[in-house]
């Protein structure tokens, strides 16, 4: 009981205090009243005659005398006599005589002329528990003390009522006696006990008694509960703290990982309904996709109950307990088709699942494997293991407190992890095909133009393909394994840029969109993009790549360089240039050759290009002025290029490319040429 209450029972006990110097004469006890006879029939069987107090009680409106703390019994009771006056009290916490329950057990002072009553009963166990009667104004004679073994238990009257809720007597035990205090050893008290304290000889004025003790947490949480009237009985704050539960679904995209945890221990209040450290559960988190906690009791031994719920599809699932060392073995006790609160679960199908493997680690705890394949959405199984080894005793050993500090020594974890389907409600499971494209592909009307899919593998596997959109009278033809196209736009197409949309769509049913972009009259040769196997080609670029563009490129362009120091050279008269011009057009024609059947591009075009090119700069000897010479090889040059040019343009590999670009067969046909 906390302290705001005991300060808030000083103040009503002083109310009540100055009540009884205004007002002595109080309502009648109802209480008291119906057991003044039998207090009188006990009395005197017990002793000697005495005068019976006819004053009429006050009401039972004392304040609580309930100060326990933690797991500290502190239980004060004080009346005020003649009169009586009852101060302070504990309650009984099972409303008899219609009691409120504010605490886990009663104490309470009765009395007539100079005898006492008091009469004290618990809920729980008390460990170590004494109890003190002190008379205010002390003793009329040595006080004798005894108990009343049958008028709490008598089945007549108010107090019978007591006898009925708690049927365990608690003995006297030893008594003492210190001046005006009484002190009687009562031991440890079972559960739903009371006792009858009879003590005569006390002087007017107040009498207070007061029991102390401890509970176990264990005792105490161990306890089952009782309800009256609808009421739970009132639980001591004696218990180990309540574990709050965090969020055990870790899943990342399309990984499912569902983790849950808990820490047994019956030092927790409700301890089979506590210690949960992680769950799996939309009651708590509206965004889990299913269902999972470790529930746990003892039934003889100890159990573990683990419902496994889902609410979608979840692929090549698999479910693991791992178990603690508790000394000994952990064995499969059986599957159930209940969840004990979990769901409802006529609105699930039970999953069959395989019996588990378990496996036992070096350090003792094991782990229980399932193997459980598909879970289909909205099914769900209860598994149970038990260890034939951990009873209540066993497990409060496992479990007792070190240093002061709570133990988890029985704590046991439940996993299921698996795969959701891409495109499941609820998760952010979606394949990655960003870069799953088409490049961009050109053709010319009636030409067929082949375009493979990039980064098709970076699908899922068995991901099938199918055209979903194309303009109007194209031909397009796919490959469902590997998306490859085949498309042809019809003869009159007109020249633009075309869209075709291919749908992929995953085994699991997840389906994305590929677009296919097509160049039309692109004045290229169709198929061809100019990377080497990109698009099931050879390479050829895209706008008239072709063998001959390659070999006048490196075989006519190339030597051009050689011309600038000739060009220059010719404008100087210098001794045996003519000589040397006829050498340099000789070996020009040989390397030329012989480049190109090295590379393997030879062309006889280029050939008969140099052919000619060498004749021409061989005519010119030295009859030409230094000028007009100079100028002669530089138009030779241009034409060179023109001859490149020539055979790189759209189309070249198509057309009649027989007769070569020329000079002229003789010298007025260079001339021609050159003017």
């Amino acid at each position: 009981m906390k302290r705001m209450k005991s300060i808030a029972s000083a103040v009503t006990a002083l109310a009540l205090g100055m009540g009884v110097l205004t007002a002595p004469q109080a309502a009648a006890d109802p209480v008291a009243e119906n057991v003044t006879q039998q207090e009188a029939q006990l009395e005197q069987v017990q002793q000697a005659p005495a005068a019976q107090d006819t004053t009429p009680a006050p009401a039972a409106t004392a304040a609580n005398g309930d100060y326990s703390e933690n797991c500290s019994v502190d239980w004060n009771a004080q009346t005020v006599f003649p009169g009586p006056t009852h101060v302070s009290g504990v309650t009984n916490p099972l409303k008899v005589g219609g009691e409120n329950s504010e605490s886990a057990g009663f104490l309470t002072v009765h009395g007539w002329g100079d005898n006492r009553r008091v009469i004290a009963g618990t809920v729980y166990p008390v460990k170590g528990a004494t109890l003190t009667i002190t008379s205010e104004n002390g003793f009329t004679r040595t006080p004798s003390v005894t108990t009343a073994q049958d008028f709490l238990w008598s089945n007549n009257g108010t107090f019978a009522q007591y006898g009925e809720k708690y049927p365990n007597k608690i003995a006297l035990g030893q008594v003492s006696t210190n001046v005006n205090t009484i002190t009687i050893a009562l031991g440890d008290l079972r559960a739903y006990s009371a006792i009858d304290v009879r003590v005569t000889g006390v002087n007017t004025g107040s009498v207070t008694a007061k029991l102390n003790g401890t509970w176990n947490p264990v005792d105490v949480a161990g306890q089952n509960g009782r309800l009256e009237n609808g009421t739970p009985r009132y639980s001591p704050d004696c218990f180990r703290p309540t574990e709050e539960s965090t969020d055990g679904d870790l899943s990342q995209v399309c990984n499912v990982n569902w983790n849950a945890g808990v820490i047994v221990d019956r030092r927790y209040q409700d301890w089979t309904n506590n210690g949960y450290t992680q769950k799996v559960a939309p009651k708590l988190w509206t965004d889990h996709l299913g269902n999972l906690e470790v529930q746990h009791y003892i039934a003889g031994d100890l159990r573990v109950r683990v419902p496994v719920v889902t609410n979608v599809d979840i692929n090549d699932a698999v479910f693991t307990v791992d178990l603690p060392n508790v000394g000994s073995d952990w064995v499969f006790e059986q599957y159930i088709n209940k969840t004990f609160g979990v769901i409802n679960e006529a609105d699930y199908t039970v999953q069959r699942v395989p019996l588990p493997t378990i496996t036992k680690f070096s350090d003792g705890t094991a782990r229980a494997t399932v193997n459980i394949g598909d879970m289909p959405a909205k099914s769900y199984f209860t598994l149970i293991l038990r260890n034939p080894g951990v009873n209540e005793a066993k497990l409060d050993e496992l479990t007792k407190p070190v240093n002061g500090d709570y133990s988890n020594a029985v704590e046991v974890k439940a996993q299921l992890t698996g795969t959701y389907d891409y495109g499941t409600e609820g998760t952010d499971c979606v394949p990655n095909v960003a870069n799953v494209a088409y490049d961009d592909s050109y053709t010319n009307p009636g030409d067929a133009v082949n375009v493979n899919l990039n980064n098709e593998a970076s699908a899922p596997r068995g991901t099938k393909y199918e055209v979903t959109n194309k303009p109007d009278g194209w031909a397009v033809e796919i490959n469902p394994t590997t998306g490859a196209l085949k498309i042809t736009p019809p003869v009159g197409t007109d020249k633009g840029i075309y869209d075709i949309t291919v749908t992929g769509t995953t085994p699991q049913g997840y389906t994305f969109d590929v677009p296919a972009r097509v160049h039309v009259d692109c004045g290229c040769q169709p198929g061809k993009d100019g990377v080497d196997g990109k698009d099931g080609k050879d390479g050829k670029d895209a706008f008239g790549s072709s063998e001959r563009c390659t070999a006048a490129a490196l075989t006519v362009g190339l030597p051009l360089l050689l011309l600038i120091p000739f060009g220059l050279a010719s404008q100087l008269n210098i001794p045996g240039l003519t000589a040397v011009s006829d050498q340099f057009g000789a070996q020009l024609a040989e390397a030329n050759t012989r480049l190109q059947q090295q590379l393997g591009i030879y062309d006889e075009q280029t050939a008969q290009f140099v052919a000619q090119f060498n004749a021409q700069f061989g005519g010119l000897g030295a009859n030409l002025a230094p000028l007009a010479g100079g100028l002669a090889l530089v138009a030779a040059g241009l034409l060179a290029a023109n001859h490149i040019a020539d055979n790189c343009r759209p189309g070249a590999d198509d057309e009649d490319a027989a007769e070569p670009s020329s000079f002229g067969s003789t010298e007025s046909g260079m001339s021609s040429q050159l003017s």
